[in-house]
């Protein structure tokens, strides 16, 4: 019952904000009159006639326009056919402004309205010596409506369109221009909120006889070089895309190709059938500790802290026994040094000198509970932090001295296809980059920013030897990229060929391994797989099987391999020293480290 009640108040409070929200109703702007005029002080004077059709009940509009407007002001002017600014017809309409804007008191209720916005442009305008430039928008992709029957006139000081005077569109849908009376006319069907309206107009600097130069220099041959090229641009953009169509199917039909064969032919790659039980026999002869780094991508961890204690005992260094706990009621393992410290590897000797401090008769020794944190171990959390952060400090210095040991080190060796594959494919992509890029129209300015930026992330990935989180981010911040170009054929193909690209440096292997530890990687995966299912085959002997369960705590499976562990008769376990076998369950919760 309350679940219904529930659901039934998120109804009807989602009802009443849908409401809520269309209390004001909505409008079209169906037809718009725009007439600036530039004085010679380099002021345009603007002048527009709205056309509204309001459905439901309105109070106010809002007018996006840009910060360099001054004395903005709005009149309506519904019931006049001419209209004459400064008329005593026309009625003003309250605006206030926040930011850029406009907010005009207007009561309207399913209605056409016709509204009048006078305002003057001033800062727009920059004269050089020989040339003045306008580069501007009159309505703006802020909006919140489409403008549809959009006619525009605009005069320059003189009121005549000399030779001298040009006129640029910086959008790809390009209205036709024409001269009439003084003036330039335009007209949009429909002006998108979605599109840019942009344009530059030059025209001789002798026409603002009333405004000093801003900038002393001719720039007059430099803006029109730099138009015509962007309208080219702009006239060009989906053919000049397009026209890479073939080399970008090539590209990604030859990523394809190198990333699949690199990974058909790597190296360790088996190629055929082996010999299962083998493979899990030569990882059980294996020294656990180089079983547990290649089984971690070459990486040990604290965890492999316990790792270490049993390749000490598959090396004969070393006794386990089980024995009382001294800190509960409980069960704990004691590790025994049972050779002298003659001819130790560096990384046995820190391990021997950090963990076993205790004497006794029986050798040197220490306790799993002294490193197994146990609940009510210590009397306070700085203790325990104090304990944990000597472990993790004498941890990374033993780490340190197993991965300078020369068996470690010899365990993998660089895939250098990888890299190839990786240069090819920065290389390719920049390439790609630039060609997109310096065809699009965007300012030549933007263009060498946005192409210095990616040419030196492409340095950075091969500087870190192309790293597969750096290739990542490369091909993540490209892909971004692509979608601020205009989509063409072209284009759809680019997005695909970063995808695969990116796809294929993940995938691929950046590394060999070795010959002599080359089917240790696919033994470990066997081994896990064959725990995860219950069906690693288990030796016949406790001996076996105590072998068998530390190479199964090594791999993280620890749990499953109890959950198939036949039960031992005491009688064997009585023949030898097999302490983990005693309670395997026990066994697993006290050797856990996680």
């Amino acid at each position: 019952m309350n679940k219904i009640v529930g659901v039934l108040f998120l109804l009807l409070t989602v009802f009443v904000l849908v409401s809520c929200s269309n209390k004001e109703g909505s409008f079209t702007m169906d037809h718009v009159d725009i007439e600036a005029r530039i004085d010679a002080e380099g002021i345009i004077k603007v002048q527009e006639i709205y056309n509204y059709t309001f459905n439901g009940v309105h109070q106010r509009i809002t007018h996006s326009r840009n910060s360099k407007i001054k004395n903005f002001t709005a009149y309506d002017a519904s019931e006049l056919d001419n209209i004459v600014l400064g008329s005593d017809k026309l009625k003003p309409l309250n605006v206030t402004k926040a930011h850029n804007q406009y907010y005009i008191n207007l009561s309207a209720e399913n209605e056409p309205k016709k509204v009048v916005y006078s305002y003057e442009i001033d800062g727009a305008i920059t004269k050089y010596n020989d040339v003045a430039d306008l580069n501007y928008s009159f309505f703006e992709n802020s909006n919140p409506k489409d403008l549809h029957n959009l006619t525009m006139k605009l005069y320059t000081p003189s009121n005549e369109i000399s030779e001298a005077t040009f006129f640029f569109f910086h959008s790809k849908k390009q209205p036709s221009i024409q001269k009439v009376d003084g003036a330039i006319h335009y007209h949009y069907n429909v002006a998108s909120t979605t599109e840019s309206h942009n344009f530059r107009l030059l025209f001789p600097a002798e026409e603002l006889t009333n405004r000093p130069v801003d900038k002393e220099k001719k720039a007059k041959e430099k803006l029109i070089v730099s138009e015509s090229s962007l309208q080219w641009r702009y006239n060009n953009l989906d053919d000049n895309y397009n026209s890479k169509v073939p080399f970008l199917v090539m590209a990604i039909l030859m990523t394809i190709g190198l990333g699949a064969g690199l990974i058909y032919f790597h190296p360790n790659r088996s190629k055929r059938a082996v010999d299962k039980k083998a493979l899990l026999s030569f990882m059980e002869k294996t020294d656990p500790l180089l079983v547990s780094f290649v089984g971690n991508d070459a990486k040990l961890y604290e965890e492999d802290i316990i790792t270490s204690l049993f390749s000490l005992q598959h090396r004969g260094l070393i006794s386990i026994k089980e024995v009382p706990s001294r800190i509960n009621a409980g069960e704990t393992f004691r590790f025994t040094w049972k050779r002298p410290p003659a001819k130790l590897e560096k990384s046995d000797q820190f391990i021997k000198e950090w963990l076993f401090k205790e004497k006794d008769e029986q050798g040197f020794y220490f306790l799993l509970e002294s490193i197994v944190h146990c609940e009510g171990q210590f009397q306070s959390r700085s203790e325990k932090w104090k304990a944990n952060h000597i472990f993790k400090q004498n941890f990374l210095k033993w780490r340190q001295l197993v991965y300078e040991k020369s068996s470690f080190k010899k365990v993998r060796k660089p895939y250098i296809p990888y890299y190839l594959l990786s240069f090819f494919l920065i290389f390719a992509t920049l390439g790609m980059l630039i060609y997109f890029v310096f065809n699009n129209v965007w300012t030549r300015e933007i263009q060498y920013i946005v192409m210095s930026v990616f040419t030196i992330f492409g340095c950075v990935a091969v500087f870190y030897k192309y790293e597969k989180p750096v290739m990542f981010t490369f091909f993540s911040a490209t892909l971004v990229l692509i979608f601020f170009q205009p989509m063409t054929i072209a284009t759809m193909l680019f997005i695909l060929f970063i995808l695969i690209a990116g796809f294929m440096s993940m995938i691929v292997p950046t590394t060999s391994w070795y010959l002599d530890s080359s089917p240790l990687p696919q033994a470990i995966k066997l081994a896990k797989r064959s725990l995860k299912k219950k069906q690693y085959p288990l030796g016949n002997t406790p001996k076996e099987i105590h072998k068998q369960m530390q190479y199964a705590m090594i791999l993280r499976q620890e749990n499953k391999f109890v959950e198939a562990c036949p039960n031992i008769p005491p009688t064997l376990l009585a023949s030898g020293n097999y302490p983990l076998l005693q309670d395997p369950t026990s066994t697993v919760a006290m050797f856990d480290l996680r």
